[in-house]
């Protein structure tokens, strides 16, 4: 509940008058008149007037004044943003190897008026290939799996590696075409399958600082001898694959979507052979390339933000939750509602040369604008949020984004524009708003001559476009982040920190053993650290991982999560983030069924009701299993007995590889096996179902 604000003066006009009245006598004796008809009166009414007019502008808080207290606190309006899209290419044979660049311009419209379409650029470079893949195919420890069809259709999406990926495990693409033919450079797209997951987490506006414990190699066939009778004859043989040089990795090693460029250069171009023929016992015959899971060398000199901590040997390749792909692309670009102008000059409603009065407002041609250098008689001029800190000399302009307006000083905060100048934008971006927001059926084209012969498809709507953040919408985002905890001082600022680990898919995370934050100080001796009252405070993390699985958090999401406590604990915590320990619990439970119900058909449900009752994630009252606690017969009879169809729980029996009980405040159970066994009703006795 918010405080009230008192008025500073709750008197109004007749208040104010009637209070100077009272106050004539002790100032002018001889004023003995005070009827309304008097001109003094007169003059005191006036002056009465124009008092409650200040008081009730001085009570008033504007935007303006709520705008300068955000910014205080460290929150600034957000512009407008942008729509966004991705554009899939398909350039005539003629253009094959162009490359386009970032912030090339394209248009696009429901109509084909020009004046009715909106301008876009392209926000990174894409190499234009006559290529494309025709053949996705996975080999991993269950198998070989073809996924040509699902990454040709749309909403389905496929595993690369398989749902327990490993070191060695491989993704081959198969392109209808040699796609270096026409360069020495192949842009492919990832589309990584999300809707299944939970969003990366984020903590204000801190960067990912996630490093993969595990790298992926991109590889091609090579026969330098010529010793093969026919192309990829030894495919089998990775000795005869060759590692390209990756020159961006948009993906961190599939733990997201993006863009993965590959480089060929003169050595990889002297091997490289751009043949058809077929592997893996296909019948179709290919350009191939793969994709492979290899373990993280140690690095000499771990560079992992500020941790010291980092990660030194080798690491087996692991993933939380293993990658999902929509699809694998070439020539695709994503493009965002704005355009660039450059030397444009910015007029006033009176005209378009500086006068020497002050606060003077020039526009821009197109608005909202994103960012902008203006210069003055041709000398630069420099943006700042506000005036408050500027001085009569400091040649400072304030910009408008929403509305695309330039405002420069009074003289005295700011100085006034000499007389006759031109003010002119030398470079601006100008877009963003709702205005971007195109339908998938609009219209595409790059005005470029050179370009206007590419064909381009929305691989969906522009959407994300929106108008500026009001002052109410950030004063509401304001007092939300005085609600996040930055410095772990509590229990459960360490818990909220750990789950808020930018850029990971957390499941939960939990403070065990030490007192920490948020006690009176050390439980036991261990909580000490060489005798300077510093606390140990281990953070348990568990990651979000698919139903059915065992998650565990790799080297790189431990060191991430580790990074991120350090940054924001006490200077006397000692914290350490740490994967908790299984314990299988093997379960056999004896049962009877209601008439009515299939043997078979109730053991399955039983046994999954009590799989996801023990699940480390979504088990016991939803939100995972306890840390450290045991497992318990009456709670599985009470789950059994719950369960649809069966009528009598008989006996059921618990046993782990340690005993009865979990050890461990880090422990958490995991059903190894669950037989559930369904014995006949007395009144069933040699019967069959």
């Amino acid at each position: 509940m918010g405080l009230d604000v008192p008025d500073l003066d709750d008197r109004e006009f007749e208040a104010l008058v009637e209070d100077v009245r009272k106050r004539i006598p002790v100032h002018s004796e001889e004023w003995t008149d005070h009827n309304v008809h008097d001109p003094g009166i007169t003059i005191l009414e006036l002056l009465a007037w124009i008092a409650e007019t200040d008081i009730y502008r001085l009570d008033r808080i504007t935007d303006a004044h709520v705008e300068q207290y955000l910014r205080l606190v460290g929150i600034e309006r957000k512009p407008p943003r942008p729509a966004t899209v991705r554009l899939e290419l398909d350039p005539p044979p003629a253009i094959a190897g162009t490359r386009i660049e970032s912030g090339t311009q394209l248009r696009a419209g429901v109509t084909r008026e020009p004046t009715e379409q909106e301008p876009f650029r392209t926000t990174d470079g894409v190499t234009l290939t006559r290529a494309d893949v025709e053949a996705v195919v996975s080999q991993h420890r269950d198998g070989r799996t073809d996924n040509t069809d699902a990454n040709d259709t749309e909403g389905m999406f496929f595993l690369p590696f398989g749902d327990d990926p490993t070191a060695g495990d491989a993704m081959y693409l198969g392109f209808d075409a040699d796609p270096f033919a026409d360069a020495d450079r192949l842009d492919l797209t990832v589309d990584f399958h999300e809707t299944n997951l939970p969003d990366p987490a984020s903590h204000g506006d801190e960067p990912v600082e996630f490093v993969p414990s595990h790298r992926v190699a991109w590889e091609f066939y090579a026969d330098p001898d010529g010793t093969d009778d026919r192309p990829y004859e030894q495919w089998y043989d990775d000795d005869r694959w060759v590692e390209f040089t990756v020159r961006r990795d948009g993906t961190a090693a599939f733990y997201e979507g993006g863009r993965v460029s590959l480089l060929a250069d003169a050595d990889d171009q002297a091997a490289w052979t751009g043949q058809e023929g077929s592997i893996l016992g296909l019948e179709r015959e290919s350009v191939w390339l793969r994709c492979r899971l290899v373990r993280r060398e140690p690095e000499p000199e771990p560079a992992v933000s500020a941790c010291e901590d980092a990660p030194s040997s080798p690491a087996v390749p692991r993933y939380e939750v293993p990658p999902q792909f929509d699809a694998v692309r070439v020539n695709v670009v994503e493009a965002e509602h704005c355009a660039a102008v450059s030397d444009e000059e910015l007029e006033r409603r009176e005209g378009a040369r500086t006068t020497a009065r002050p606060d003077q407002t020039f526009f821009f041609p197109h608005a909202p604008v994103q960012s902008a250098t203006v210069t003055v008689g041709g000398t630069e001029w420099k943006e700042v949020p506000d005036f408050a800190g500027s001085g009569p000399d400091d040649r400072h302009y304030v910009l408008d984004r929403a509305e695309g307006a330039v405002r420069f000083g009074d003289g005295v905060q700011g100085t006034v524009p000499a007389a006759d100048q031109s003010v002119v934008a030398t470079s601006f971006v100008h877009g963003g708003g709702p205005d971007g927001n195109l339908p998938a059926t609009a219209r595409w084209r790059f005005p470029d001559d050179g370009l206007s012969s590419v064909d381009v498809t929305p691989l969906g709507p522009a959407t994300g476009g929106t108008d500026a953040e009001s002052v109410e919408e950030a004063l509401v985002r304001a007092k939300a982040d005085r609600s996040i905890p930055y410095r772990a001082v509590t229990r459960e600022d360490y818990r909220y920190l750990a789950t808020h680990t930018p850029g990971l898919r957390f499941g939960r995370a939990a403070v065990v053993d030490g007192a920490g934050a948020g006690s009176d100080g050390p439980t036991s001796e261990a909580d000490e650290r060489n005798g300077q009252g510093d606390v140990t405070v281990r953070v348990v993390v568990v990651p979000f991982s698919p139903p059915d699985t065992r998650p565990a958090p790799s080297d790189g999401f431990l060191d991430a999560v580790d990074c991120h406590l350090r940054r924001h604990a006490l200077l006397s915590d000692d914290v350490t983030a740490v994967a908790p320990t299984y314990v299988g619990v093997d379960v056999v439970a004896e049962v009877r069924i209601t008439p009515g119900h299939g043997r078979r058909e109730r053991a399955v449900a039983a046994e999954s009701a009590v799989e996801a009752f023990l699940d480390p994630l979504r088990g016991f009252e939803g939100d995972g299993w306890p840390f450290g606690r045991g497992v318990h017969v009456s709670e599985l009879y009470q789950v059994l007995e719950t369960t649809d169809g069966i009528d009598t729980v008989v006996d059921v029996t618990v046993t782990t590889d340690r005993g009865a009980e979990l050890e461990g405040e880090t422990a958490l159970p995991y059903p190894e096996s669950v037989d559930v066994v369904v014995l006949d009703s007395p009144d069933q006795c040699g019967r069959e179902d």
